[in-house]
């Protein structure tokens, strides 16, 4: 039998957290009046030695942070998550820490691709990371298009952001962790605002072959802003075809195809390439696979496999 679904919104914690901008960097968009900051949440993750296996999304610490402790009243075009030693503010080794996921979700808002059965969805997820995708930012404008066009992320400074985080300490000694923002933004709300889904292609998918969703539909017309897929250790792959509405996508041709590899390093996935932004239409169809290898890794840490896409779209 074969499954997709949009995963849930984590619900809010009640707990605020802030968080500190740091100097500015290099701005990457061109965009007229974009800056770019890091932003440091003021709360350490403490970790204990030698942690065990991930038993389920909800686990880890979950809490709130504001869009007043990121950029305000704002319009996101780039976002990456870095994650820092409280001690001296260098980068983390992924070869200590696991970074199981690092969820950012905030209002719920509807995604325009739907199949029978999918009633879920984690609408508004804002900038995530991964051991697998935690290496490179998530798009929310597409870097082709014209300067004067602009979409975005549009937050409010009183915007509510429930934030999961859960990794995994696979050294002997406690570490203390800081989760980093860095964002390119305008201030104000400029252009459209994005929408943003977590698909998954199979709620379990097999762990040694490939897994395929049912068909999806685009309920309107738009850009298809982004993409990157999510896989443990062990997955080889996230594909996506598209086709134009009324094909028969067992026999025709699909117009659009997005393959997002894993990257390994010591049977470690710690990057997949994003998918290239494309014009759909409505009624288009979607089918997603994923594909794991035994032979490539161990999931051990994460405590299961997932196939996800996170998908960015912009009517």
């Amino acid at each position: 039998m074969k499954f997709l679904t949009i995963l849930q919104v984590l619900p809010l914690a009640a707990a605020i957290d802030t968080a500190s901008p740091a100097a500015e960097l290099v701005v990457k968009s061109g965009k007229e009046g974009a800056q770019r900051k890091v932003f440091t949440l003021s709360k350490t993750i403490n970790l204990a030695p030698g942690g065990g296996a991930v038993k389920g999304m909800g686990n880890g610490e979950t809490f709130t942070i504001t869009g007043a402790q990121l950029c305000g009243d704002c319009t996101v075009l780039e976002g990456q998550i870095h994650l820092t030693n409280a001690a001296d503010n260098s980068p983390v080794d992924e070869k200590v820490v696991y970074n199981h996921h690092i969820l950012t979700n905030g209002p719920r808002t509807p995604f325009p691709l739907k199949a029978s059965g999918m009633n879920l969805a984690m609408a508004g997820g804002f900038v995530g990371a991964g051991g697998d995708n935690g290496n490179s930012p998530f798009m929310y404008y597409d870097p082709a298009s014209p300067k004067g066009v602009i979409t975005g992320y549009h937050m409010r400074s009183s915007t509510l952001f429930s934030t999961n985080v859960v990794l995994v300490n696979k050294s002997q000694k406690q570490q203390a962790i800081k989760v980093n923002y860095e964002l390119e933004y305008i201030p104000g709300s400029k252009g459209e605002n994005v929408q943003s889904a977590l698909i998954s292609a199979s709620v379990i998918p097999k762990a040694n072959g490939k897994s395929r969703s049912g068909v999806l539909v685009w309920e309107k017309p738009g850009n298809f802003i982004f993409a990157k897929g999510h896989l443990h250790d062990g997955g080889e792959s996230m594909d996506m075809w598209f086709w134009k509405a009324g094909e028969n996508t067992a026999s025709a041709k699909p117009y659009y195809e997005c393959h997002s590899v894993a990257k390994y390093e010591n049977k470690a996935i710690v990057g997949m390439n994003p998918c290239d932004p494309v014009k759909v239409g409505k009624g288009d169809q979607v089918i997603m696979e994923s594909s794991y290898k035994a032979s490539l890794g161990s999931n051990a840490a994460a405590g299961g496999n997932m196939a996800m896409f996170r998908m960015i779209f912009a009517s």
